[in-house]
C-alpha cells in the first residue's frame, strides 16, 4: 500500500517536473520578447540597441533568441525583426535630425555673416556718399565764390584777377577729376568699360605720366626719375596712363618735402613689371587692404598728406589693372615708403585669347 502511494507521488512529481520544463521551454520565446521590450522601454532604442546598424544587429543576437518553428517561435522572430527595423529607422531619424540641426546652424551662421557684411557695406556707402558730397561741394563752392568776386569787381588789379582765375581753374579740374572717377568706377562695376587696345611705346607712356605730376612734385621739392627701356606693348595706352598718373599722384601727395619718386620697368619675354617707389609715410598691411576696398577711405589721411583724396584712386586703379589682364601689388611699411608693382602682359590679346598665362610671382 505504502509502495503504491510512493509510486503515485513519484509519477505525479515527475509529471509536474516534466510539465514545468515543457512550459518553460514553450514560454522562452515570450520571455525573450518580454525582456527585450522591457529593456527598450527602460533605455529607449538607442540605449537598448546601440547607435549603428552593427550594434543593433549585435543587440538582437544577444537577446538569447530561441530557434523554434512553431507559432511562439514565429512570434518571437517577427517581434525581433520588427524591433530591428524600428531600431534602424530610429537611428536614421536621429542622424537626419542631427544633419538638419547642423544645416540650420550653418545657415544661421551664414545669414549672420551676410547681415554683418551688408551692414558694413551700407555704413561704408553712407560714409562714401557723405565724403563725395564734401568732395563735390568744396571745389564747386570755390568756383562759385571766386566767380562772384570777379563778377562784382572785387578783384580790380590784373594780378588778382589772374590769381582768382587760376583758383577757379584748379577747383574746376579737381571737380572734374572726382566726377570722372565716379563715372569710371560706375562703368567698371557694371562691366561696361572696354579697352581700346593698340601697340604703343611704354617708355613714352611712363614719361608722359611723370611729366603730368612733375609740377606738383616741384612744389614739394620732390625729385623723380624714370628708368624704362624703349619697348612696345599692346594694351590700352589711355587706361595705363590714367593708372600711372593716379599712382604717381598718391606718391607725391603722401611724400614729405624733399622726398623722391622712382619709376622703373623690368621686362620678361611675355610680361612687363612697372615699379613705382616713393619715400612717403607708408602704410600698414591693414591700411593697404582698406585702401583697396570699395567705399572705404583712410581718414584722417596719413601724416604728411597735404590733400585729402576722394578715396576712389586705388580701387579704380586695381580694377583698371585687372581689366588690362594685369595684377596690382602694393608693398608698404609705416614710415618707410611704398612700392607699387603693376604686372602686365606685353600683348593683351595673347592673354585674352588663350595665350599662355603668366607665371605668378
Amino acid at each position: 500500500m505504502f509502495r503504491a502511494a510512493f509510486l503515485v507521488v513519484a509519477v505525479a512529481f515527475l509529471g509536474a517536473f516534466a510539465a514545468a520544463v515543457m512550459l518553460n521551454r514553450w514560454l522562452e520565446p515570450l520571455q525573450v520578447v518580454t525582456h527585450l521590450a522591457q529593456k527598450i522601454r527602460r533605455l529607449g532604442f538607442q540605449g537598448a540597441l546601440g547607435e549603428t546598424a552593427h550594434e543593433v544587429e549585435a543587440s538582437i543576437s544577444q537577446a538569447q533568441r530561441v530557434d523554434r518553428g512553431d507559432e511562439l517561435g514565429l512570434l518571437q522572430d517577427t517581434f525581433l525583426e520588427m524591433v530591428k527595423e524600428i531600431g534602424i529607422h530610429d537611428r536614421r531619424l536621429r542622424e537626419q535630425k542631427q544633419r538638419l540641426k547642423q544645416m540650420v546652424a550653418d545657415r544661421t551662421e551664414l545669414l549672420a555673416q551676410a547681415k554683418e557684411e551688408a551692414l558694413a557695406a551700407n555704413l561704408a556707402k553712407s560714409k562714401f556718399l557723405a565724403s563725395m558730397s564734401q568732395e563735390l561741394r568744396t571745389p564747386l563752392s570755390v568756383v562759385l565764390g571766386y566767380t562772384e568776386m570777379l563778377q562784382y569787381g572785387i578783384a580790380r588789379s590784373a594780378e588778382k584777377q589772374a590769381e582768382y582765375l587760376e583758383i577757379i581753374r584748379l577747383s574746376g579740374q579737381q571737380l572734374l577729376s572726382v566726377i570722372n572717377d565716379i563715372l569710371d568706377l560706375s562703368k567698371l562695376e557694371e562691366g561696361d568699360y572696354h579697352l581700346n587696345t593698340a601697340p604703343f611705346s611704354l617708355k613714352a607712356c611712363v614719361e608722359q605720366a611723370m611729366a603730368f605730376v612733375l609740377p606738383k612734385m616741384y612744389e614739394k621739392h620732390i625729385t623723380g626719375s624714370v628708368d624704362c627701356p624703349d619697348i612696345e606693348i599692346i594694351n590700352d595706352e589711355h587706361v595705363l596712363k590714367h593708372v600711372l598718373i593716379n599712382l604717381l599722384s598718391n606718391a607725391y601727395r603722401f611724400s614729405p618735402s624733399g622726398g623722391r619718386i622712382e619709376v622703373s620697368v623690368q621686362t620678361e619675354p611675355e610680361l612687363v613689371h612697372i615699379l613705382i617707389a616713393d619715400t612717403g609715410v607708408g602704410m600698414t598691411e591693414e591700411e593697404v587692404q582698406q585702401a583697396l576696398q570699395m567705399f572705404v577711405q583712410l581718414y584722417p589721411p596719413a601724416a604728411g598728406a597735404q590733400q585729402r583724396g576722394a578715396g576712389l584712386g586705388l580701387p579704380i586703379v586695381d580694377r583698371f589693372v585687372k581689366l588690362m589682364k594685369g595684377k596690382l601689388s602694393i608693398f608698404s611699411e609705416k614710415g618707410e615708403g611704398t612700392l607699387v608693382r603693376i604686372r602686365l602682359p606685353r600683348n593683351v590679346f595673347a592673354e585674352t585669347h588663350g595665350g599662355a598665362a603668366p607665371t605668378e610671382l
